[in-house]
């Protein structure tokens, strides 16, 4: 797993946000899951999850993210009560879930959605321990996870994911033979995608709610 990359935005700044205020987040009444698909319109259906990969995030039912989670933590061994902090969907009937919580991290980044809405795991993902996460500066990312694999979907894939400070809205990633930026799914100050084998990762870049640029970091 790779380690933890810093971007600072263009200015300093000083405000910082503890690790415990980014997970009190708004929690689902009816399952108890954190709003881990924080600012996606609609409800993708499994057929629409099952569509060609897309550049932007889909927002899964409720049903469909609770079986994930729980098909996640019985595909991938990890620490029970870590907490859920956001799902990407983005067509292939895959899902990437990531766990995080005072520098212990989990994530499944091949949980298999069926055209019939049934979920199950597909084997890939990791589990990674350290010191407790720094907090982060209003316009600062950090890359917690980044890799790949050639089995999940039978050919070669890229995932990424990481921390948020609290000015950041959108995160999007540059790569090589995408004709657009790959639009991240951003949920509870994390952030997180997954791509086919378009091409190299050129850089991260993070937007604040209006649209403007905080900063960028070179290469993923």
């Amino acid at each position: 797993m790779r380690p933890m990359t810093s971007l600072h935005g263009h200015a300093v700044l000083g405000t910082r946000l503890a690790i415990a205020a980014v997970l009190l987040a708004s929690v689902v009444a009816c399952s108890g899951i954190p709003d881990v698909l924080h600012g996606l319109d609609g409800s993708a259906t499994p057929q629409q999850l099952n569509a060609p990969w897309q550049a932007q995030p889909m927002r899964p039912s409720a049903e469909i993210v609770a079986e994930a989670d729980r098909a996640c933590r019985q595909d991938i061994p990890f620490q029970a009560g870590l907490p859920l902090l956001l799902v990407d969907a983005r067509g292939e009937g895959r899902l990437q879930l990531f766990y995080g919580a005072n520098g212990e991290s989990a994530e499944c980044d091949g949980i298999v959605v069926g055209l019939d809405g049934s979920v199950h795991g597909g084997g890939g993902g990791g589990t990674g321990s350290g010191a407790v996460w720094p907090a982060l500066a209003a316009a600062e990312l950090a890359i917690v996870s980044s890799g790949g694999s050639g089995g999940v979907l039978g050919d070669q894939e890229h995932n990424i994911a990481g921390r948020a400070g609290p000015a950041v809205a959108r995160v999007q990633l540059n790569v090589a033979g995408a004709a657009d930026p790959i639009e991240a799914t951003v949920a509870n100050g994390w952030w997180a995608a997954w791509w086919p084998d378009l091409g190299v990762c050129q850089g991260v870049v993070a937007l604040g709610a209006d649209g403007s640029v905080l900063g960028s970091l070179p290469g993923c």
